[in-house]
């Protein structure tokens, strides 16, 4: 079987990581080596790092003919909001690859409304709060006020609504 693993290398484009999230970044790349590691005792593999060049890293995983991809992609550009795009390019070449569909990372790379559709569908989370990019402070600081005393350990973990993993969590005391 031919195998293309497919990882980040546009750390670079993201200049608002810290020095934590960086490692995180490092950890993909050491990951997709990993894998490569592992999958090539058994199978023919190849890693495509997905850097400046979309439309390259496609041409270059088309042109390898893969019978699958390992995607480790996490976005593209830079950008983790743009994770589904590049899977998306995948199906569009009609490459198969392991993971979610292009729809499904979508859908789930908005916190806000995977929190409303889980507890529609009646699974316990914990309560949240979306705040809109124009809320006014004073607003804000009531709904957080009110969110911590409604928390049961008086603590609540704030995080960007599209962003990847741990990105811009910090722990506040």
């Amino acid at each position: 079987m031919k195998i293309a693993i497919t990882y980040n290398a546009d750390t670079h484009l993201k200049p608002h990581l810290n020095e934590v999230e960086r490692l995180g970044e490092d950890e993909v790349a050491e990951s997709a080596l990993d894998v490569h590691a592992a999958l090539s005792q058994h199978h023919h593999c190849e890693l495509f790092p997905v850097g400046d060049c979309i439309a390259g890293a496609l041409l270059a995983i088309r042109d390898y003919a893969p019978d699958l991809v390992f995607n480790l992609c996490e976005g593209v550009l830079g950008r983790t909001r743009w994770e589904a795009h590049f899977v998306l390019a995948l199906d569009l070449l009609g490459v198969p690859y392991c993971g979610c569909d292009a729809v499904t990372i979508a859908l789930t790379q908005d916190k806000g409304l995977i929190k409303r559709l889980l507890r529609q569908l009646g699974v316990a989370t914990p309560e949240g709060l979306v705040v809109a990019p124009d809320c006014p402070e004073g607003q804000l600081l009531a709904d957080l006020d009110a969110l911590l005393r409604r928390s049961a350990s008086g603590r609540v973990i704030v995080k960007p609504i599209r962003e990847d993993g741990g990105i811009g969590v910090d722990q506040i005391d």
